[in-house]
C-alpha cells in the first residue's frame, strides 16, 4: 500500500502480484483510491491538535503563575500581619 500525491490530489495504490497455479506470475491487481479528502483532514487534524497543544501549554502556564502569585500573596499578608503585630505591642 502507497500514498502518492499527484498534483493537487492525493491516491492510494495498492498492487497485488497475482500467481497461476504453476506459481508464475500471471497478472497483478492494482486498486486505486482517492484519498484527498482524507489527506486534508488529516493536515486539519494536525493543525488543530497544535492549536489546542499550544491553548493547553498557555493555559497550564497560566494555572502555574496564579499558584506562585497565591504563595506570593500569602507570604505578604502574613508579613503585614507580623509587622502589624509587632507595631501593636
Amino acid at each position: 500500500m502507497l500514498d502518492i500525491e499527484v498534483g493537487d490530489k492525493w491516491c492510494n495504490i495498492i498492487f497485488d502480484p497475482l500467481f497461476g497455479d504453476n506459481g508464475k506470475l500471471s497478472g497483478a491487481l492494482l486498486i486505486l483510491r482517492d484519498i484527498t479528502e482524507r489527506k486534508k483532514n488529516e493536515e486539519e487534524l494536525k493543525i488543530r491538535t497544535k492549536e489546542l497543544e499550544r491553548f493547553n501549554k498557555t493555559m497550564i502556564d497560566r494555572e502555574l503563575r496564579m499558584v506562585q502569585l497565591k504563595k506570593e500573596n500569602m507570604e505578604l499578608l502574613d508579613k503585614i500581619d507580623r509587622m502589624t503585630k509587632d507595631k501593636n505591642e
